[in-house]
């Protein structure tokens, strides 16, 4: 910006061959440099890998490449993103979150449940950490946890229909048939087009007769 406000004056005042010379080569030093800069900013991992690298305790960076990670489908890095985030500044229940699903892409589903119990401890009122929980838990067969847990959900939110979706399939997976019909009639009382809970219905009375 110095270069290009002030050249015009300096050939204004100034027409030698030195003058021309030395403009010539402080152009090539300031284009060489912004060339070289330019290349951080061609992509967002650039730019958050760049940050990381001059700055390895900026944990906002981490967990932005961590996102952008999860999001191109390359969830191991996600994982090593996520955990330098939570390093650097451990109550950032997001990046445990976070990190909570992407061990459970990769079918960690311990290292998954304890994510997500560490993104609560922070952040109790996290409705999606609940209903991961849960799921995670029912998977682990660990019914009654995740009934304890997605319950929590819907107390916390209670119009989410999908918290109630998957309360009344562990419901049905514990035996409990009538109680998963009632979840799953909630839901259609918060979506009445939701298709999938009017199947569970048309399954369950039938298990009920």
């Amino acid at each position: 910006m110095i270069f290009a406000s002030g050249v015009d004056k300096l050939i204004g005042e100034k027409r030698s061959p030195t003058v021309f010379i030395l403009l010539t080569g402080l152009l090539v030093v300031l284009g060489n440099l912004t060339w070289n800069q330019s290349h951080i900013y061609k992509n967002i991992f650039s730019l958050w890998s760049d940050t990381t690298k001059k700055n390895p305790g900026a944990w906002m960076a981490h967990y932005n490449l961590g996102v952008e990670y999860t999001n191109s489908g390359n969830t191991s890095l996600a994982v090593r993103s996520y955990k330098l985030a939570i390093k650097y500044k451990p109550d950032h229940y997001k990046a445990h979150f976070n990190l909570g699903n992407s061990y459970r892409i990769l079918g960690r589903f311990e290292e998954s449940v304890e994510s997500y119990y560490n993104a609560l401890a922070v952040n109790p009122e996290h409705v999606m950490s609940w209903i991961n929980l849960g799921i995670i838990l029912g998977k682990l067969n660990k019914n009654k946890l995740a009934i304890s847990a997605i319950s929590k959900a819907i107390e916390l939110r209670p119009e989410y229909a999908n918290a109630h979706y998957n309360l009344g399939i562990i419901y049905a997976e514990e035996g409990q048939f009538e109680k998963a019909k009632e979840e799953f009639e909630n839901v259609l009382k918060i979506d009445p087009d939701d298709q999938e809970a009017q199947n569970a219905i048309n399954i369950l009375d039938k298990k009920i007769k």
